[in-house]
């Protein structure tokens, strides 16, 4: 998979205590094979489109963010948007 590029572009809710809930897939793309182009939408089964998806997924359940506060309550946010890049070089 040598150099392989890819994204994986996410929207979820960050619930009262920021943690990431219920991310959903809204796009993702990968380059580095014939006829790949990043911006393409790609839904098939190729193993690095999954394994981006997969790996994306991972690191997006283990990011926190700070709490919105209205006032001096915390509040969920939804339909935060976030893309995750993957470079895999030699």
């Amino acid at each position: 998979m040598s150099g392989v590029e890819g994204f994986v572009d996410f929207e979820f809710t960050i619930d009262k205590n920021g943690f990431v809930r219920n991310p959903e897939v809204l796009a993702l793309a990968s380059t580095g094979r014939p006829g790949n182009s990043i911006g393409r939408s790609l839904f098939d089964s190729r193993p690095e489109d999954s394994s981006f998806e997969s790996a994306a997924l991972k690191a997006l359940e283990r990011f926190r963010y700070a709490p919105r506060f209205v006032n001096g309550n915390a509040i969920e946010v939804d339909k935060v948007k976030t893309r995750i890049t993957f470079e895999i070089e030699d």
